[in-house]
């Protein structure tokens, strides 16, 4: 079934294929075809995954709380930082909650919490004081 179709560039051979969104893996086999109809053998080519994740959900911390949990996109890999330094990571669950056990911080800390899908795409910085 053809996606797209798209006329080269008679000097420079270039072209481009506007198509829809596809899931990552999915599998898209080019081909070429010459004045006189004869296609190519084709070229497949897999469909990465460039798309981050949504920024994870953090519950309250407080200057008592030795586990943050949360919630964010099921099987990716959560981090948890204080300024640049790491303080756990864990891994979100097949019902996209985590839980990352942290030595109890002082109250006004600033920590960020991120989320890393299989493609290592990193998001955006869920960012939490303590209270």
């Amino acid at each position: 079934k053809s996606i797209g179709n798209a006329k080269a560039n008679s000097s420079t051979g270039k072209y481009s294929i506007a198509i829809s969104k596809k899931k990552a893996g999915t599998k898209i086999v080019l081909k070429a075809r010459d004045a006189a109809g004869n296609y190519s053998s084709g070229k497949t080519m897999t469909v990465i995954d460039k798309t981050p994740p949504a920024a994870p959900k953090v519950n309250k911390v407080t200057s008592k709380t030795t586990k943050v949990t949360g919630t964010a996109e099921k099987n990716a890999t959560v981090k948890i930082y204080r300024g640049s330094t790491l303080l756990k990571t864990a891994t979100v669950n097949s019902k996209g909650s985590y839980t990352l056990a942290i030595k109890a911080q002082k109250k006004g800390t600033a920590l960020s919490v991120y989320a890393y899908d299989k493609a290592k795409n990193k998001s955006k910085a869920t960012k939490v004081t303590v209270k």
